[in-house]
């Protein structure tokens, strides 16, 4: 789909550009919630480790965590 939406719009053809909209808006949402999924899975597989600055989890957590809410 992505293909064809980028071929039309360079030919003046905006059809599907709603519906492109649509899917990747929603693909935004899913995409912040399985990685923040994957870090805190991350997190805990590092044991206490996972907690300590000098590991960086936490850090990217607290960088990762409100796409979450401003991507979905």
């Amino acid at each position: 789909m992505g293909k064809e939406v980028v071929r039309d719009s360079e030919n003046g053809i905006f059809t599907r550009l709603n519906e492109a909209h649509s899917l990747s808006s929603g693909l935004k949402a899913v995409f912040t919630a399985d990685v923040m999924a994957g870090m805190e899975l991350l997190r805990r597989a590092c044991g206490g480790h996972g907690f300590n600055q000098y590991c960086g989890i936490v850090h990217l957590l607290s960088e990762t965590a409100p796409t979450v809410t401003y991507e979905g």
